[in-house]
C-alpha cells in the first residue's frame, strides 16, 4: 500500500497548493528564491533543475512515504489500520500534496521520536538536524523529549485540552504585543499571526480529531491505554489536538505545531476500532472495522473535495500525471 501511495504522490502534475510555485522556482527561480529555501531542499531543487523539474516531488514524495511507514512500524500494533488513517485523515497523506518541504521534515520527526522510546537520544537528535535541513518548522519536534520524559496525568490532559478552548485570543494578543523575544521563531510566529486565518476549508478539521480525543479521553481503561506506552502516546496525541485549537486564529501555523503529534494516532485507532484488550465480541470488532472504513472512505472524499478559496476549486482535483502533459 506505501508503494501505491508514494507513486501516486510522485508522479502527479499541479496538484497541491505548492505545486505551481515549486515548479516556477525550479526551472526559473532566482538564486534569492533558491537560497531561501533550507539546505537539503535546496540541493533538490539544484538538482532537479539539472535533471527533470518533476525529481524534487518524487524525492520529497519519498522522503514523506518512507519515514511515515517505519514510523507507523515501529508505533503501531496493525499497519494495515494506520495506513488507512494516514491515507483518509486531514493534515495526513493528502496534505504532503501541499505542504512538500514541511511533510517531509514531519514524516522525519514522528519516525525519530519512536526512537525516544529506547532512549537512541543521539540518533534521535541526528534525525532533527537532518529535518531541519529539509523544513526549519521541523525544531517542533524538540517537544517530544519532554512528553517522552515525563508522565502527564489525567487531569492535567483534560486541563490543557479545555484551556486550549478559551486561550487563542490570548496567545494572539500575546504574540501581536511585541513584547515577546526577538529572535527567528518569535518572528515567524508574527507574521503568521498578521497573516488572518487562513484556508476556510481548515476550520471544520480540529474537530475530527477532537471528536477521537474525547473518545479516547472518555474510555482510557476501555481502549487499555492505561498502560505506560498507550497513554504515553494518547498523551502526545492530545498536546497535538490542544496545539491545533490553541493556535486556531491561524491554520498554517496551527497545522505547523499540532501535526507531529496528531501523528500519533496511527498507534492509536487500533484500540478505538478493534477494542484491543476487551471483550468485545470478533463479530462485534468487525462491525467496528466495517463503520470505520465507511468513515475514512468518506473522510478520504470530503478532503478531496475541499474548496480552495485561493484557486476557486479543489487543490487535488483533478489528478494529472507529469509524464501524460
Amino acid at each position: 500500500m506505501f508503494f501505491v501511495l508514494f507513486v501516486f504522490s510522485a508522479i502527479r502534475y499541479d496538484v497541491g497548493f505548492d505545486y505551481p510555485g515549486y515548479i516556477e522556482t525550479i526551472v526559473s527561480g532566482s538564486d534569492w528564491a533558491i537560497n531561501r529555501f533550507e539546505l537539503g531542499q535546496k540541493w533538490l531543487v539544484l538538482l532537479s533543475r539539472q535533471l527533470f523539474p518533476q525529481f524534487f516531488f518524487i524525492a520529497n514524495s519519498f522522503i514523506a512515504i518512507y519515514f511515515t511507514r517505519k514510523a507507523i512500524l515501529r508505533m503501531s500494533c496493525d499497519v494495515s489500520l494506520a495506513a488507512l488513517t494516514f491515507l483518509s485523515f486531514p493534515l495526513l497523506y493528502l496534505h504532503s500534496f501541499s505542504i512538500v518541504r514541511f511533510w517531509s521534515a514531519l514524516a522525519i520527526i514522528v519516525y525519530a521520536s519512536t526512537l525516544l522510546q529506547d532512549k537512541r537520544y543521539c540518533f534521535f537528535s541526528f534525525l532533527i538536524l537532518v529535518a531541519l535541513c529539509f523544513h526549519k518548522g521541523a525544531i517542533v519536534g524538540l517537544l517530544f523529549i519532554p512528553l517522552y520524559l515525563v508522565r502527564i496525568p489525567v487531569w492535567l490532559n483534560i486541563a490543557i485540552l479545555c484551556t486550549s478552548f478559551v486561550s487563542g485570543e490570548f496567545v494572539l494578543s500575546q504574540i501581536l504585543s511585541n513584547n515577546l523575544p526577538d529572535n527567528m521563531f518569535i518572528e515567524r510566529l508574527v507574521n503568521y499571526a498578521e497573516s488572518g486565518q487562513g484556508s476556510d476549508g481548515m476550520r471544520k478539521i480540529p474537530y475530527i480529531f477532537l471528536f477521537f480525543d474525547l473518545i479516547l479521553l472518555i474510555r482510557l481503561r476501555r481502549y487499555a491505554l492505561t498502560d505506560s506506552t498507550n497513554y504515553r502516546n494518547f498523551t502526545i496525541y492530545n498536546i497535538g489536538v490542544a496545539l491545533m485549537f490553541l493556535f486556531g486564529f491561524q491554520t498554517t501555523l496551527s497545522v505547523r505545531l499540532s501535526s507531529p503529534f496528531i501523528c500519533y494516532l496511527y498507534a492509536l485507532i487500533p484500540f478505538v476500532v478493534k477494542f484491543k484488550s476487551t471483550n468485545v465480541q470478533f463479530k462485534d470488532r468487525i462491525i467496528y472495522m466495517l463503520v470505520y472504513w465507511v468513515f475514512c472512505s468518506s473522510l478520504f472524499l470530503y478532503n478531496v473535495n475541499i474548496i480552495n478559496s485561493s484557486l476557486g476549486r479543489s487543490q487535488y482535483l483533478p489528478y494529472k500525471i507529469f509524464f501524460m502533459q
